[in-house]
């Protein structure tokens, strides 16, 4: 019984920072997405002018 019980917060505590790193990989590979997007528009206009 104590050893599912440890097993189980284990596994729970696991699938929370899991999610938490995904989430912040997410979050990373959008902010990098926008700011190249940014980028690349700015030489866009800049080679525009």
């Amino acid at each position: 019984m104590f050893f599912s019980l440890a097993f189980l917060s284990y596994f729970s505590m696991f699938s929370v920072w899991f999610k938490c790193c995904w989430f912040v990989l997410g979050v990373y590979g959008f902010i990098s997405c926008f700011y190249h997007k940014r980028k690349h528009s700015k030489n866009f206009w800049q080679k525009l002018l």
